[in-house]
């Protein structure tokens, strides 16, 4: 419950400066296809995960909201 009220702020920040009709210009390299004209690894990881992301965005987050730091167990092992 923590984690998903944690990330309530960040959203509304990027819901704000998207009706503001700010931009990122990374995410335009990626709808536009631009990160990968260049070539690189990096590049084609980008769209593929983006693209993955884009399908998947509540598994997505989910997943990533479940997954526990390596130092936040310490305390079971007492």
């Amino acid at each position: 419950m923590g984690t998903a009220i944690g990330e309530l702020p960040p959203y509304f920040v990027a819901k704000a400066a998207s009706v503001a009709g700010n931009v990122n210009e990374e995410i335009n390299e990626l709808l536009d296809g631009s990160a990968a004209k260049d070539g690189t690894l990096g590049g084609r990881i980008k769209i593929a995960l983006f693209k993955f992301l884009k399908q998947n965005a509540f598994l997505a987050v989910t997943l990533a909201a479940s997954v526990s730091t390596p130092g936040t167990l310490n305390f079971l092992d007492s």
